[in-house]
């Protein structure tokens, strides 16, 4: 079988751009490459690129910062503009059965006219109805998925990969089973935290069942950390019960509109210095586990790739290492 090629990771938020490049061998993965900046305000707003020339040169910048050679990237888009559902479908005897019935299905779910939509869909699994599945359908606008192409070009690289945030999550839940089991019927919260928004996500069995974003009004945990929670009286901490608030708010979502098993864990992700603060608190908060999220705990790293930056960021790199595992996806899909 024909080995595929290698994918750069890049993952462009409304708030930094970060970059991997992962390798794999019989016994290991590793980090080939590594780099992160921040993104200024208005570049990119609420997951919609604003700025297209000067997103691309920070782009350029950052790909000859990290001494990747690899040029054929994996990108995803997110926000509001995918829409995530997981539909029923009958049991089909081939991929192109079920490409067509997923073709019929997105006209009555998908609010856009569907030759201005790009599909996807990842089977899950059979459903409690005899001789039927469930399948994630993921769906995003066309023209959101041409402005991340045209941009990646301008940078000097081929986006062979364009991706969905849910699908890309679960493909990194390979790189946390110190922290989650895959295999167990117990549901975990994975709850991302960045400047605009927070994103709950819940896994079962190794897949995303449920999915809510929230618009947030100010970044979050600014100021919280270690040093500041411990002092008397801190404004910041009050900023965390807020988002203790926020997160529960969002669980009892999820209970109301699921009958999937109750939360056993909580696994936070974001690039906040008050995560760890927040972890601690909501652990006593809600009464279950909470810890950050950490894809990277795991791999080894050239030398060229500065661990402990690495390490520091870890937990706001599961979308980004999703991404640069499309590499070991015969087909790239």
């Amino acid at each position: 079988m024909k080995k595929p090629a290698p994918l750069l990771g890049v993952d462009i938020s409304s708030s930094a751009i970060r970059l991997i490049e992962l390798t794999a061998s019989a016994r290991s993965q590793r980090v080939e490459a590594y780099a992160c900046e921040s993104l200024p305000e208005g570049v990119v707003v609420d997951q919609t690129i604003k700025d297209a020339n000067r997103l691309s040169q920070m782009i350029a910048r950052l790909i000859q910062r990290s001494r990747s050679r690899i040029r054929q990237a994996a990108t995803l888009v997110s926000g509001t503009s995918v829409i995530t559902k997981v539909i029923t479908v009958d049991d089909l005897a081939s991929d192109v059965e079920l490409e067509h019935l997923i073709q019929l299905e997105a006209g009555a779910h998908i609010p856009y006219p569907l030759e201005d939509v790009a599909l996807d869909f990842d089977v899950l699994g059979p459903s409690s109805e005899p001789d039927r599945w469930r399948v994630l359908l993921v769906a995003s606008r066309r023209e959101e998925v041409e402005a991340l192409d045209d941009v990646l070009q301008m940078a000097g690289l081929d986006a062979q990969v364009v991706d969905v945030e849910a699908l890309v999550l679960e493909r990194a839940l390979a790189l946390i089973a110190h922290q989650y089991d895959a295999q167990a019927d117990d549901a975990v919260a994975l709850v991302d935290l960045e400047p605009q928004r927070l994103t709950l996500n819940v896994l079962q069995q190794g897949h995303i069942v449920y999915r809510r974003e929230q618009a947030l009004p100010s970044p979050p945990l600014t100021g919280l950390s270690a040093s500041t929670a411990a002092e008397p009286v801190s404004g910041s901490l009050g900023m965390a019960q807020d988002m203790i608030e926020t997160i529960q708010q969002n669980l009892q979502f999820f209970y109301a509109s699921t009958s999937a098993s109750p939360i056993s864990g909580v696994l936070l992700g974001g690039s906040s210095d008050g995560l760890p603060v927040l972890a601690d608190a909501l652990s006593e908060a809600i009464g279950l586990p909470a810890e950050l999220v950490d894809p990277v705990a795991h791999l080894e790293c050239a030398p060229r790739v500065n661990r402990q930056q690495l390490a520091n960021d870890s937990s706001a790199l599961m979308r980004v290492c999703g991404l640069a595992l499309r590499s070991f996806d015969h087909g790239h899909r």
